[in-house]
């Protein structure tokens, strides 16, 4: 019975599971390509949660001072065009003191 295989022993290029070290990894045949490596184990998922956490940690602020500023109604202090301070206006204010300045350009 030398021409026939042991019906135990799997077919070259499979995968073998080793009893020995709990059923759970794979053993293979010498020269397979996978032999010698290692499975994946997720950790390359780690810095991107780490990055996207960082990143929405600072955007939270950013997002509630864009909203503040959305609803101000006054132009913030010390802003100027020109000579003109515009600082503390309203929208109509500044509007005015602007047509006038530069009218009388």
């Amino acid at each position: 019975m030398a021409g026939k295989k042991d019906q135990n022993s799997s077919a070259a290029g499979q995968d073998t599971v080793n009893p020995e070290q709990g059923g759970n990894e794979k053993t293979y045949r010498a020269g397979d390509p996978r032999a010698g490596k290692e499975q994946k184990t997720g950790r390359g998922r780690k810095p991107v949660i780490i990055i996207a956490a960082v990143v929405l940690i600072l955007l939270i602020p950013v997002c509630f001072f864009a909203a503040y500023v959305n609803g101000y109604d006054t132009i913030f202090p010390n802003i100027y065009v020109g000579d003109l301070e515009l600082g503390g206006l309203i929208q109509v204010d500044h509007a005015l003191a602007l047509v006038y300045v530069f009218k009388a350009v």
